[in-house]
C-alpha cells in the first residue's frame, strides 16, 4: 500500500475531495447522539491521507482564541477524525494524527491541540500523546452556550502546562 500524507487549507480544496470529505464525515458521525441540530465551525486546514491514490483518511483542524479560566489560547481545534471504511485498521487515521502533532510542533503560535471525544476513544488518542482533562468545553450555538457531554483531550506540542480551569471555546464546536 502507497501512503501519502497532504496538509491543505481548507480554501485550497478541490471541489470533489470537499464533497467526499463532508459526506463520509456526515456518515461516519450520523449515530453519534446528542449532536442532531448541532451547527460546525468550518475547517481552517485539513491533514488528508491517501492510500493507494484514494482519499482514505482525513481530520478537520479550526484555529480559534479560546478562554481558559482567565487566560486566552491559541489552540488548534481537532475534529472530525474520519477513515473511510475499507482503508480502517490500517493505521491511517494514526499517520493523520502524527502529522498534525509534527505540524503543531511548527506552530508556536498554536499552543495547544484541543479535542472532544466519547469515553472509549481515550486510550486511543493518548496513545498520540494527548491528555485527557477533567474540564468540559463549553460552545456556542444558535440558541446560546451548550456543554459538551464529551471527554476534552489536550496536546501540548511546545511543553506548556494546560492553564485549568473554565473553557470556552468562543464560537461553534470543531
Amino acid at each position: 500500500m502507497h501512503v501519502s500524507i497532504e496538509v491543505v487549507r481548507e480554501t485550497d480544496l478541490p471541489q470533489e475531495v470537499a464533497e467526499r470529505i463532508s459526506y463520509w464525515a456526515a456518515k461516519a458521525f450520523e449515530d453519534h447522539g446528542g449532536y442532531e441540530n448541532c451547527l460546525w465551525a468550518p475547517a481552517d486546514w485539513r491533514i488528508l491521507v491517501y492510500a493507494d491514490g484514494q482519499l482514505a483518511s482525513f481530520l478537520k483542524v479550526t484555529e480559534r482564541e479560546i478562554s481558559v479560566g482567565d487566560e486566552r489560547l491559541k489552540v488548534a481545534g481537532l475534529g472530525d477524525v474520519v477513515t473511510l471504511p475499507d482503508w480502517r485498521r490500517r493505521g491511517l487515521a494514526g499517520l493523520a494524527l502524527r502529522r498534525f502533532s509534527e505540524e503543531l510542533c511548527h506552530r508556536p503560535d498554536l499552543e495547544f491541540g484541543v479535542l472532544m471525544c466519547l469515553p472509549e476513544l481515550v486510550p486511543y488518542y493518548s496513545r498520540f500523546g494527548w491528555q485527557a482533562i477533567a474540564e468540559a468545553i463549553v460552545y456556542t450555538q444558535a440558541w446560546g452556550k451548550e456543554t459538551s457531554h464529551e471527554v476534552t483531550m489536550i496536546l501540548s506540542p511546545h511543553g506548556k502546562q494546560w492553564p485549568g480551569g473554565p473553557i470556552d471555546i468562543n464560537g461553534l464546536p470543531w
